[in-house]
């Protein structure tokens, strides 16, 4: 992480902004859409030449403050360590819910991304509960010839989230369209990619007055 700017950059927002205003003109959303989800005016000009495409100025419109929390990382420490006052290693997460990019986030996952990644990952196991649920299945359907060449295994990543990189996020979304959704049409795709590429170059989180992003 490091310091960038003592205020939250505006050209953010005007970015954000600039490229729903493009989705629309494009009609990748609608402009019911687009006024509903990011306050663009569907107001015509006072010539009748096409929308105003004027943010609003209505708050619920506006990002809030998106800031740090830690996740206390107690398996990290070693068993003789564990005495009260203890301070575990901790994982610094950026709450996004009032970020600058949730709205627009919220809308591409629901409408896209969502059901993308379950074609895309057909058999990814999101969690514990996921991979339990599995195995369960293998139990009953499986037949016991199968089941017993079965051999499962798991993959312990070290600093997970701080290796992955932003460009692999972006590859990964254009070979799963290539793949998933051939007949979204290029410049479609392209407008989606930019809205992922902007969302992780905007999560940032404030502490002590300061400012902070990811080292992309």
């Amino acid at each position: 992480m490091k310091s960038f700017l003592r205020t939250l950059p505006k050209h953010y927002t005007k970015s954000f902004l600039n490229l729903w205003v493009e989705g629309e003109e494009n009609s990748f959303v609608s402009p019911k859409e687009a006024k509903e989800i990011m306050g663009i005016s569907n107001n015509p000009k006072s010539d009748g030449t096409g929308p105003t495409n004027r943010p609003s100025t209505l708050p619920h419109f506006k990002p809030g403050i998106s800031y740090f929390y830690p996740s206390l990382k107690i398996h990290k420490l070693e068993k003789d360590l564990l005495k009260p006052g203890v301070e575990p290693p901790v994982r610094l997460i950026t709450a996004l819910q009032d970020g600058v990019s949730k709205r627009s986030d919220v809308f591409i996952a629901e409408n896209y991304l969502r059901d993308l990644e379950k074609d895309y990952c057909g058999d990814l196991l999101q969690d514990n509960t996921d991979a339990l649920v599995w195995l369960d299945s293998m139990e009953k359907n499986l037949e016991v010839s199968v089941k017993s060449k079965v051999n499962c295994f798991t993959y312990d990543f070290k600093a997970l989230y701080d290796s992955v990189s932003p460009n692999l996020v972006l590859e990964s979304l254009k070979e799963a369209t290539e793949e998933c959704r051939p007949e979204w049409s290029t410049d479609f795709v392209e407008w989606l990619v930019k809205l992922v590429d902007l969302s992780l170059k905007s999560s940032v989180g404030i502490f002590e007055g300061n400012w902070y992003h990811d080292n992309l």
